[in-house]
């Protein structure tokens, strides 16, 4: 954990000084871990997943991730300590590769993993579901792992990932009181110093240092707006677009954004004409999700 030095240097929580004992210990059924690059993220998981399958029987694990190098690493390391153990391995049954990774223990215990756009992820049945850089998944992988979740009330659901900048599934789950969420930067590694700090920064200018060390959310760089911003905008605010009614003096523009991959978004514009000129704002939002009849749904929004 995180040095007594650095604990102050950079304002951190107390029990960055332990954290990763702390997310190793938490027996919540729902975890987000947002934590920083070289912290310790994957380490944690592929412990979780250990002791689930070794202490039950017949205990079933998905394991996503957007990459197969993400998957693979934690597959490796879990064949590590298994292999390395004079008592664990002797419990391994088999293990490979294809057509997804899989180890399976003589007690009935299995870990799958697949990665992002697999659509063998619909259908399958699990008691734990371990999501790695959950914040870069689909809203198709998303949408197919929420219906697994629903097989019986206590599946477990841990979800790891340094943000995106996306306000999407992980950021939701991240503020859910129903979910046990820990943050922690990079700075709570053992090792950090102030040398590797301006390394850091150098290689990873303005938001990439914010989203991949401090694991804040930013904004997405993709986007056209800046959700720090927002978020600042929101604050305190009274502001709800149910709340707004149309105006008979005011024009009215409705903006659509197709999105391949998370659904039509739209946004209705309200204009009012004044001394000073037009003042816009938005009075109404949207989304069309790709699951179902979109036509219809896009129909019924409009």
């Amino acid at each position: 954990g995180a040095t007594a030095e650095n604990i102050e240097e950079y304002d951190l929580e107390p029990t960055a000084a332990y954290y990763q004992e702390l997310m190793l210990k938490c027996t919540a059924n729902r975890l987000c871990f947002r934590i920083g690059r070289r912290s310790g993220k994957s380490f944690t998981l592929t412990l979780k997943i250990l002791h689930k399958i070794f202490t039950n029987k017949r205990f079933r694990v998905l394991v996503i991730t957007p990459y197969l190098a993400q998957l693979d690493l934690l597959f490796d390391q879990m064949l590590d300590f298994i292999t390395a153990s004079a008592t664990l391995s002797p419990s391994m049954f088999k293990h490979r590769k294809t057509p997804q990774r899989y180890i399976e223990l003589h007690n009935g215990s299995w870990v799958k993993g697949f990665t992002s756009g697999n659509t063998s992820i619909r259908g399958q049945a699990a008691d734990m579901v371990v999501l790695d850089e959950a914040d870069y998944l689909t809203t198709d992988d998303l949408s197919a792992i929420i219906a697994i979740l629903t097989e019986h009330k206590d599946t477990l659901l841990y979800a790891s990932s340094t943000p995106s900048g996306a306000r999407e599934t992980f950021w939701r789950w991240d503020q859910d009181s129903y979910f046990r969420s820990y943050h922690y930067p990079s700075m709570c590694r053992p090792e950090w110093d102030k040398s590797m700090e301006l390394e850091q920064r150098k290689e990873n200018p303005g938001v990439k240092f914010i989203q991949e060390i401090l694991a804040e959310y930013g904004s997405l760089e993709q986007g056209v707006f800046q959700n720090d911003l927002i978020d600042a905008a929101l604050e305190n605010g009274e502001y709800e677009y149910p709340l707004q009614k149309p105006q008979a003096e005011c024009i009215y523009t409705i903006g659509v954004d197709w999105n391949p991959v998370h659904g039509t978004e739209i946004v209705v514009q309200e204009g009012q004409s004044t001394d000073e000129g037009m003042i816009f704002r938005t009075v109404d939002v949207g989304t069309v999700y790709r699951e179902g009849n979109t036509q219809l749904q896009a129909m019924e929004e409009i």
